[in-house]
Order: C-alpha cells, then sequence, then structure tokens
C-alpha cells in the first residue's frame, strides 16, 4: 500500500499505473488520500442519511464481521432483507461492505483465497486491440486475494456515497478494460481501479 501511496506524487508521470487507472494528475491527492486512510485504517463518518440516528460526530474505525446464521442488522428487526449471512451465500461472495454500519461482511469464500499474490500476475496485452486480454485476466484471478477484497470493501467504506457500486449509474466496473476506459471524474470512485493500481 505504501509503494502506491508513494508513486500517487508522480500523477500521470508514474510508471505503475497511475495514468492508467486514474487519467489525471488532478486526482492524485484524492487517491493519495484514500489510500492513506486504508493504510491507517482511519476512522469512517457514520452515514448518517441512512440512519438518522447515528451521531455524526462519533466516527468508527472499520470493522470485519464473520457473520453468522440468523444475524440482523436492523435494530427494529426488520427481517424483510437477507441478512449478512444469507448475503455471503452468493455465488463466489467473498466480501461486501454495509456502509450504515461502518462494516466490512467477511464471507466463508474470502478464506479460501491466499493473503496476495505470492509473483507478479499481470495479464496479457492483445495488441492488435491494444487491451488486455479478458480470458488471461479472469482465468488468472489476479485479483482473487484477500488483501485485494479488502481494498475493494475499503474503498466502499471510505468513499460511501461517491463510490461506484451495484446500485449507481453507471455501475462499479470490474473489468479490466472497463475499469482502465472509466473517465477521470469517475475512475476515482471504483474500487476496482484502486485493486488493480495497488496490485
Amino acid at each position: 500500500m505504501n509503494a502506491a501511496i508513494l508513486d500517487t506524487a508522480f500523477g500521470t508521470a508514474s510508471t505503475h499505473g497511475f495514468s492508467a487507472f486514474f487519467k489525471t494528475s488532478n486526482n492524485a491527492d484524492y487517491v493519495a488520500g484514500l489510500l492513506t486512510k486504508m493504510a491507517q485504517g482511519a476512522l469512517v463518518e457514520p452515514w448518517v442519511s441512512h440512519k438518522p440516528e447515528l451521531d455524526p460526530t462519533s466516527p468508527t474505525p472499520p470493522t470485519l464481521i464473520c457473520p453468522n446464521e440468523g444475524m440482523i442488522l436492523d435494530d427494529a428487526g426488520d427481517t424483510s432483507d437477507p441478512g449478512p449471512y444469507e448475503t455471503c451465500q452468493g455465488p463466489n461472495l467473498a466480501a461486501f461492505t454495509d456502509v450504515v454500519y461502518n462494516a466490512i461482511f467477511l464471507c466463508d469464500h474470502f478464506f479460501t483465497w491466499t493473503t496476495s499474490p505470492r509473483t507478479r500476475n499481470c495479464p496479457a496485452v492483445d495488441t492488435f486491440n491494444n487491451e488486455f486480454r479478458a480470458n488471461d485476466f479472469q482465468s488468472s484471478g489476479f485479483t482473487d486475494y484477500q488483501s485485494y477484497v479488502l481494498v475493494h470493501e475499503l474503498v466502499h467504506l471510505y468513499s460511501a456515497g461517491e463510490d461506484l457500486n451495484a446500485g449507481t449509474e453507471p455501475p462499479e466496473k470490474y473489468d479490466l478494460n472497463e475499469c482502465v476506459s472509466l473517465p477521470a471524474e469517475l475512475s476515482i470512485y471504483n474500487p476496482e481501479n484502486y485493486v488493480l493500481y495497488v496490485a
């Protein structure tokens, strides 16, 4: 993480992908700030727009939770939404973030991945189309490591309300070619751009 933080100072002069993932040196301070918060485990402001009873002056650290069957988050006992354990039963879901509770839920699948890559695992480039080979990227499991999952989820947490996610338009991007195709103003809000930059 520290290498990526230091690299942001170079902006688009970086030789480590800053330009590909964040497009302009104007994004360097934002990217460095977000990565620094993650590295330091900075406190997260409560997302009071979704839970007005939370004290906006009481930030909390990110919390990692391994959900148990029957766990319910809603204080009112509303069971209409699936609980964290049920959400974790999605195919290949390693983790998800609940910004209201400043929590990252680690699903069982998370623990089947190694902590971080043992070697560099860069995807191949299709020089004819000037893009990364999607099959190589997908099959290599380039980002299937616990450390990268945590980076992805921490971006959701530290940029809550601005982050691209499944419910935003456009939705968050995971595919490498789609990540590098995002315009500058959206690139800083796409969690996978940080994963790929840090990787």
